[in-house]
């Protein structure tokens, strides 16, 4: 494994134990595997995680997509850090307001519940449910 690779699991996992800190599920444990074939997404890697914490005696499950900044930066590529501000903002701001349009008129609505997101340069990252 090389040690980029490393670097970076280490952030997702860190990243991981703040996100169900955050979110107070009792008991959790987490699974990833790769949400993406390596070079499939040019301004991040994309990992599937499944959550599972026990919630009032029963096993629940979220399953989440995770989206990270690359751990090194790759000479000439554009401004990631850009990239991943516009789609907090899509999932933050935009999406709530298509989600209430939409109700007003009785459409349904299709967006992936955003969960989370932390934009400190160089470390973004983006969690949503995975789109059924």
């Amino acid at each position: 494994m090389a040690s980029d690779d490393i670097i970076l699991e280490e952030r997702l996992h860190n990243y991981l134990t703040r996100y169900i800190k955050k979110s107070k599920l009792v008991a959790p444990k987490f699974y990833i595997t790769n949400g993406a074939k390596k070079g499939d997404n040019y301004v991040g890697l994309i990992y599937r995680v499944t959550i599972e914490s026990n919630e009032n005696g029963e096993i629940e499950k979220r399953r989440l997509i995770v989206k990270t900044a690359r751990a090194i930066l790759i000479p000439g590529a554009p401004d990631f850090t850009n990239m991943f501000q516009r789609e907090m903002f899509f999932y933050q701001e935009a999406v709530p307001t298509f989600r209430e349009t939409l109700k007003e008129h009785g459409i349904i609505e299709r967006f992936p519940t955003f969960y989370d997101a932390e934009g400190e340069m160089g470390k973004e990252v983006i969690t949503r449910a995975i789109v059924k």
